[in-house]
């Protein structure tokens, strides 16, 4: 995602951070024709998806004011 590749990928509970994510196979279909039909838009989206939620100096703030 970091390099604006796109990604159709299982849920395994970060559906409602990742907005491109199936549960079965003709979701993951349907997932893969909506990339395809809109491929730089998803590219576009999968880097600004990348940059917010592996920003380390957020997401270190984060982790430490748990600590």
């Amino acid at each position: 995602m970091a390099l604006g590749r796109p990604v159709a990928a299982e849920d395994t509970g970060f559906g409602d951070a990742v907005p491109t994510v199936f549960r079965d196979i003709d979701e993951a279909q349907a997932a893969v024709a909506e990339i395809d039909g809109d491929y730089h838009r998803h590219s576009r989206s999968a880097r600004e998806l990348a940059c917010d939620l592996f920003n380390s100096s957020r997401q270190l703030k984060a982790m430490l004011a748990g600590c």
